[in-house]
């Protein structure tokens, strides 16, 4: 009986607390590869949460021939994406 109380309350906080398993599970660092027109390109390593703009900004910045109003800087990288900046 107990027991199933117990299973019951975990459920109930799991469900209210959805990202807590992704704060235990998701790695402190990951890795991104930037290609494109940044001035140097390459596979960078990045805190989890990190933004496009902050991996734009390791990679040495934007070439001067691009027009950077197309691109979304406010989104979050993820572990092994790729990047490519046209």
């Amino acid at each position: 009986m107990l027991f199933a109380l117990i299973l019951i309350l975990v459920g109930i906080y799991l469900r209210q607390n959805r990202d807590w398993l992704k704060e235990i599970y998701s790695p402190s660092k990951i890795h991104v590869k930037i290609s494109g027109k940044v001035k140097n390109p390459g596979i960078y390593q990045m805190d989890h949460g990190n933004q496009v703009r902050d991996l734009v900004e390791k990679a040495g910045g934007l070439t001067s021939s691009i027009d950077n109003s197309n691109i979304i800087l406010d989104t979050e990288v993820l572990d092994g994406q790729v990047i490519s900046i046209e």
